[in-house]
């Protein structure tokens, strides 16, 4: 059975801006008015869906074969979704000439930014109840 804490709490993390939020935004600001985006925006969504149920899969399967071995490379998962974070912000940073002129974000980036989101970090390994993964 969910719990209502664990559903405040997913949505809760999910409502917080980050980075996939972000691209979301984006996306929302920079669709022509023609029509077009309701077609992009819900595979976006699907697409956001799809990086976190994966994660959060990938995370529980690796807690499971792990075991209480997750502490040690919990740093390493840190640090590369850090890193990725670090590199997507400098190219936002950088295309920001971009993006007033309407450049497009995919489902892919949505994807990547999503696999690699902190936010899937909390969701597996503090929000998910013990032994959901196995």
């Amino acid at each position: 059975m969910i719990s209502s804490a664990f559903l405040l709490g997913l949505a809760l993390l999910l409502a917080t801006p980050g980075p996939t939020n972000t691209l979301l935004a984006l996306a929302g600001a920079t669709q022509p008015r023609d029509g077009t985006a309701r077609f992009l925006l819900p595979r976006l969504l699907l697409a956001e869906l799809a990086g976190y149920l994966s994660a959060v899969l990938v995370l529980g399967a690796l807690m499971h074969a792990v075991g209480a071995g997750i502490e040690a490379i919990r740093p390493a998962l840190q640090a590369a979704a850090a890193l990725y974070l670090a590199l997507a912000a400098v190219r936002m940073w950088r295309a920001r000439g971009e993006v007033a002129a309407g450049a497009a974000v995919a489902p892919a980036q949505i994807l990547a930014t999503t696999l690699l989101n902190p936010k899937t970090l909390i969701i597996a390994l503090v929000l998910m109840p013990a032994g959901w993964s196995g």
